[in-house]
């Protein structure tokens, strides 16, 4: 299969996901159901994701700010490269921060340029990183106690790139200290940790 076949079927597989068809395992049941006006919509989400594109800004900024499984599963789809596990990588996890940070909180390259350096120091952006007897998880390096607090399990988050980003450039903007990236290097270089 094609590397353009595959992000065709992605492609068609994302955007029946936004429209709430569940239970479609393949492009011809896709069209079979749409065929026979069949419409699964027992939808779990209550959020609305449209599929982004690069030129649809609105969804795009709202993909890469949300945590819904169909937002993540559509900024996956938009990546550089598609192969499986893909998103494992730390090249992947810096490609969707940038754009993450740049949505969410308006970060420019130079700030992300700081929250890049702090991460390498941190983890070397491996998401399956832990610190100090495991004590500190994932890109981050936030704690147990952080992950838990914000509601999302730790093995969601020890497997999941996105939410890593999320919850760390969240801790980095609303620590009383940092508010940005650069404020936390400067911090960490002065003391050791952020």
């Amino acid at each position: 299969m094609t590397r353009s076949a595959i992000r065709a079927f992605m492609a068609l597989m994302i955007s029946l996901l936004a429209i709430g068809l569940t239970g479609v395992t393949s492009p011809a049941t896709a069209d079979d159901a749409v065929s026979a006006g069949t419409d699964s919509t027992a939808s779990t989400s209550t959020e609305e994701v449209t599929t982004p594109t690069r030129s649809n800004a609105a969804s795009t900024k709202k993909a890469f700010s949300s945590r819904s499984r169909a937002a993540i599963t559509s900024v996956r789809a938009l990546a550089p490269h598609s192969y499986v596990g893909y998103y494992r990588t730390s090249k992947y996890a810096q490609w969707y921060a940038k754009r993450h940070v740049a949505a969410k909180y308006g970060w420019n390259d130079k700030q992300f340029g700081c929250l890049k350096t702090l991460w390498q120091k941190e983890s070397s952006w491996r998401m399956r990183a832990s610190g100090a007897h495991g004590k500190y998880l994932g890109i981050p390096q936030l704690s147990k106690k952080a992950v838990v607090a914000s509601g999302v399990g730790v093995a969601l988050f020890r497997s999941t790139p996105e939410l890593q980003v999320q919850l760390g450039a969240k801790y980095i903007k609303y620590r009383d200290n940092y508010g940005t990236p650069c404020k936390a290097l400067k911090h960490k270089k002065r003391t050791g940790w952020y």
